[in-house]
């Protein structure tokens, strides 16, 4: 194989990626959307946005239980967990063994935080199927532009019906 060749296939891989990327962060955001819309926010087309569509997620579940607190005003603590965790993770890694378990337990928090937003948002469209979505949004690859989308053809469910 010459140069040309390697360059080509090259060029052809990340012209593929490239549209593979955006087909599942356009389906996913047009999911993210139609919820935001469904739940009546102010700004759904934060949904577009890298770190509006994080808001978007929190701002949609409202408000939740974590820990042993109450969380209210979801889209912001959701928006600025993850870069508290770091700054923390950070500082902690300082300290030898035990500040790199500290900085380890607080990046499980946060994965454990993402994933009861993501399933308490999936619980406002898709009731009872929401860990259903859940479990296919985070394992399987192309799992989450499906699952947001057919959550975002859904009417939110009401708030009452949700607990």
């Amino acid at each position: 194989m010459d140069d040309y060749s390697v360059l080509g296939f090259l060029a052809a891989f990340w012209l593929v990626s490239v549209a593979v990327v955006l087909v599942y962060y356009v389906f996913v955001s047009l999911g993210l959307y139609r919820m935001a819309k469904s739940s009546d926010l102010e700004n759904p087309w934060l949904a577009w946005l890298p770190f509006g569509n994080t808001y978007i997620m929190g701002a949609i579940v409202k408000e939740m239980d974590f820990i042993g607190q109450h969380i209210t005003n979801l889209g912001i603590i959701y928006l600025v967990s993850p870069f508290i965790v770091a700054i923390a993770s950070a500082i902690l890694s300082l300290i030898p063994i035990l500040g790199w378990l500290a900085s380890f337990a607080l990046s499980i928090l946060l994965l454990v935080f993402s994933i009861m937003v993501l399933y308490k948002m999936f619980k406002c469209f898709v009731g009872e199927k929401a860990v259903l979505y859940t479990i296919l949004t985070i394992i399987i690859p192309f799992g989450a532009p499906v699952c947001f989308m057919k959550a975002g053809s859904n009417p939110r469910l009401n708030d009452s019906t949700l607990s």
